[in-house]
């Protein structure tokens, strides 16, 4: 098992609050998704499932489909990738201190995945569903402040070849 994230301290906050440090066995990799050149690389036509769980909506339209490449790259046949994410109906690119977020809904999300079927020359089975975000355990005071049509999507995608 291998896990990733662009911060070494979001996985040492992981340890301290699960005091789990000497039974998660997983191999920690630092590395930006986006990086070609990390050690991300080892595992390239490897990866049996990829969960993305509130990461690929980080990033603009472009950014998603080489987020998605990448993911592409680290898999093979029959691997499955799972997550869930924002989104928004209708969907929107809003801009955040740290850059552009596409929000999508189910057909934007449909149109990403066919996109990158074509540049990258693989197949992927899509189960994709829009979700109110109290199925998620949100509470009203926990939507207030989020903008109008705000929801969720829950994928399950999965490369037939």
């Amino acid at each position: 098992m291998y896990a990733s994230d662009i911060s070494r301290e979001l996985w040492e906050l992981g340890f301290e609050l699960f005091n789990d440090r000497d039974r998660m066995m997983a191999k920690f990799i630092q590395a930006s998704i986006l990086d070609a050149g990390s050690d991300l690389g080892q595992l390239k036509g490897m990866i049996d499932v990829i969960i993305a769980n509130q990461f690929i909506h980080l990033f603009d339209w472009e950014g998603q489909v080489s987020v998605i490449k990448r993911i592409v790259e680290l898999s093979k046949p029959g691997t499955v990738l799972i997550g869930y994410q924002g989104a928004k109906v209708p969907p929107e690119e809003l801009q955040r201190p740290w850059g552009n977020m596409y929000f999508h809904d189910q057909e934007t999300f449909r149109k990403l995945w066919q996109r990158v079927e074509l540049e990258t020359r693989s197949k992927w089975d899509l189960d994709v569903k829009l979700v109110d975000l109290s199925e998620w355990g949100m509470e009203r005071e926990d939507l207030d402040w989020m903008p109008e049509g705000r929801k969720g999507i829950n994928f399950v995608v999965t490369r037939q070849s």
